[in-house]
């Protein structure tokens, strides 16, 4: 009979997981994985534990413990997406929570698509999962789990093949999500280990392959205005090859490359997560995120908030903004400011592979009032933006979750998004933002670092809503990320 044990968090790199996979192979099959079966299961595993940032007790496909199951468990808060009979019948089984904080074991909050996302916390039944205290008991139950109960989905695995993968293993119930939601990033991450593991250091595999590890900015010059030569070009190279435009290849730090510059810190993020500050100069911080511009090193892990005390229209839009967040929404191929979910957010402007965030902000407003309220045009630029709705009386102190926030830079330039959330004492504002990284995020800023709010939906909403609630996001810094 199994016992409770602690959860804990077991990060792990991709190599010593897939030394685990090609270990539990050899033991069940007799046999070694191709490159392409293996990284099939290092990506799903990757999905089902923010890349094993976020597994617990080993636990490496997120796999419940049932009532039959007679091993070791956990509890651990979690997030399903499931239909409204399903959200009841988890509802049904709420009590009060058992990790200090006050209410039940459950939340619901009710998707635009009739779907309800249910937030679960411990000692929920849906939230007991499987515990292991070593790698290779997690990778054995995982391989076993996927040969076994879910052997539908396994001849997909063994033919390298992520999309039918996925497919069958919605089929078989193993995740709630759409298709449409799980299958990108699998496939994305499938061809980013397939790269990995061709790395010659890869092939024991013995080492972490280079291609996996954000690149080092040590040894590189700190660049201000005035400055010139190779280290500045290698900056315009890295600007103009992800998109930047105003800036050329010509070895000089003008004025035209600080504004270039400080958009870039706008939208990105250091080595430890923290906005970078958007002072047009490169120093250790910005060089990082130069060399690390998206994918991976630019990703948040964050989940939805849930805010009580809004009206329907209020709750309609955070809603709109929790699905789409949700699919998740990043740039194909990374770096490129488009994929098949960003080049709608342009709607009909016929414009494409542009800085994005304020085309979300268009979008999602739509979506949610079936309108575009400010001054009834499709925005793509933050300052244009602001000042329609500066001149429409839009503007407010205090911000409340839905209302739009604006940072102006230099150049014309600027970064948007929305309030979803605020914290008790009121210096923290969560966010959600596009063109964060390569993707939509999730994030936290000090208010004093927001220039404009901006009440867009003006429906009568006071600011008697709930502050610092289920809000666990971690902080975007001063300015911007991208």
């Amino acid at each position: 009979m199994g016992k409770r044990l602690d959860a804990k968090l077991s990060p792990v790199t991709y190599m010593d997981v897939g030394r685990a996979f090609e270990a539990s192979w050899a033991k069940y099959l007799k046999k070694q994985p191709s490159r392409e079966s293996l990284a099939v299961l290092l990506a799903q595993s990757a999905l089902e534990t923010g890349h094993w940032k976020t597994s617990y007790c080993f636990n490496l496909g997120n796999a419940k413990a049932t009532t039959v199951w007679g091993r070791d468990h956990c509890f651990y808060p979690a997030d399903e997406i499931v239909s409204a009979g399903q959200a009841a019948q988890a509802y049904a089984m709420r009590a009060p929570r058992t990790d200090g904080v006050a209410g039940h074991d459950v939340e619901l909050t009710t998707l635009k698509s009739g779907q309800v996302q249910v937030t679960l916390y411990p000692d929920h039944p849906w939230c007991r999962f499987r515990a292991f205290t070593t790698l290779q008991d997690g990778a054995d139950d995982y391989f076993t789990l996927l040969v076994g109960r879910f052997k539908a989905a396994w001849p997909a695995v063994e033919a390298g093949d992520p999309e039918q993968f996925v497919r069958k293993l919605r089929e078989a119930g193993y995740f709630t999500a759409s298709v449409e939601r799980y299958l990108p990033p699998v496939v994305s991450l499938f061809k980013k280990y397939v790269k990995a593991l061709a790395q010659p250091a890869a092939a024991a595999p013995v080492h972490e392959p280079t291609l996996a590890l954000p690149v080092s900015a040590q040894g590189r010059p700190t660049l201000k205005r005035g400055a010139s030569g190779e280290a500045v070009r290698e900056v315009q190279r890295i600007l103009i090859a992800n998109g930047y435009e105003g800036v050329t290849e010509n070895g000089s730090f003008d004025e035209a490359m600080v504004r270039v510059v400080e958009l870039f810190q706008l939208q990105h993020v250091n080595e430890k997560g923290i906005a970078l500050e958007a002072d047009g100069e490169i120093g250790k911080n910005t060089w990082w995120a130069l060399l690390n511009p998206s994918g991976e090193p630019q990703r948040s892990f964050l989940n939805p908030p849930a805010v009580e005390g809004l009206t329907p229209l209020h709750t309609k839009l955070l809603g709109t903004l929790n699905e789409e967040h949700a699919r998740p929404v990043f740039e194909t191929p990374d770096g490129s400011n488009s994929s098949k979910d960003i080049d709608r957010y342009f709607g009909a402007t016929g414009l494409r592979k542009l800085p994005w965030c304020c085309a979300f902000v268009s979008w999602a407003l739509k979506e949610a009032l079936g309108k575009l309220p400010i001054g009834g045009k499709h925005h793509t630029g933050v300052q244009l933006m602001w000042v329609a709705a500066r001149d429409l009386g839009m503007e407010v102190k205090t911000p409340k979750p839905g209302d739009v926030f604006i940072q102006i830079k230099s150049g014309g330039t600027g970064h948007t998004g929305f309030v979803v959330g605020l914290s008790e004492d009121g210096r923290t504002v969560y966010t959600c933002e596009g063109n964060c990284g390569n993707r939509l995020k999730y994030g936290q800023r000090a208010i004093d670092t927001i220039h404009h709010f901006v009440d867009v939906l003006q429906d009568g909403q006071g600011t008697d809503f709930a502050r610092g609630t289920n809000v666990t996001f971690d902080s975007v810094g001063t300015d911007g990320t991208r």
